[in-house]
């Protein structure tokens, strides 16, 4: 008669690593962080999300506050892999359905980035935004 054991192993692919950048409020709408442009002042998350291929997971690992006034954020342990961030209004780690507050809009292409973690930090993960009410100012004239 032979024996059998079953062996349970966790592997991690290497050291984890930072993923940081800024929710920023883009003075000149172009999308990049630039000199002066600081946090929007409203509170704001942004959310660690497994990625499958181009598929974000239904969960988030992590939330971290973006700094009203600064606009920084930073994951301080990001094990390797694939991640969507996702910007939020929100900590809940459930709900990765991005949303920011309705008196702000985009100027980064959008409220979801994939980013992929090896062996190194990720900087730079920024999302501008913006007064709806500067980005309409021409709209609501006739």
């Amino acid at each position: 008669m032979c024996a059998t054991a079953t062996v349970g192993i966790t592997v991690t692919a290497g050291p984890p690593q930072i993923v940081s950048g800024y929710v920023f409020n883009d003075l000149n709408s172009n999308g990049l962080k630039g000199s002066g442009e600081a946090g929007t002042g409203v509170p704001l998350f942004v959310k660690l999300v497994p990625r499958s291929g181009s598929t974000c997971g239904t969960t988030a690992t992590q939330a971290v506050a973006a700094d009203q006034t600064t606009g920084a954020y930073s994951f301080q342990t990001v094990y390797p892999g694939d991640y969507c961030l996702v910007l939020d209004d929100n900590g809940t780690l459930t709900d990765v359905t991005p949303t920011i507050p309705s008196l702000l809009v985009n100027t980064t292409p959008t409220t979801i980035s994939s980013v992929t973690v090896i062996t190194s930090a990720v900087t730079d993960q920024n999302f501008g935004l913006k007064s709806s009410c500067e980005a309409n100012a021409g709209v609501l004239s006739k």
